[in-house]
């Protein structure tokens, strides 16, 4: 994702992260130092998590995530809310 919000073209990781496999799901660590991903290596036995350490940890931006709800602390009810961090 560009600093915009605008997606690039996806792009080919290579092997092993992209096999003729199928694989999902890349999630990285909130420390950027190690990421998971699923990955069917063998068809009789279903989809295996495997790891990969990042080398150049100096080509990731660091990025937090945050997921909640907003309540009315009066009435209780839900509001749609923006939050921003700095």
């Amino acid at each position: 994702m560009n600093n915009d919000s605008t997606w690039t073209e996806p792009q080919n990781l290579g092997y092993p992260i992209n096999t003729y496999n199928d694989e999902m799901g890349l999630i990285i660590e909130s420390n950027g130092q190690k990421a998971y991903y699923s990955s069917i290596r063998d068809k009789s036995k279903g989809k295996d998590i495997f790891s990969l350490l990042f080398m150049h940890q100096h080509d990731l931006i660091p990025f937090s995530y945050m997921k909640g709800k907003v309540y009315d602390k009066e009435t209780g009810k839900l509001l749609t809310a923006d939050y921003e961090l700095n």
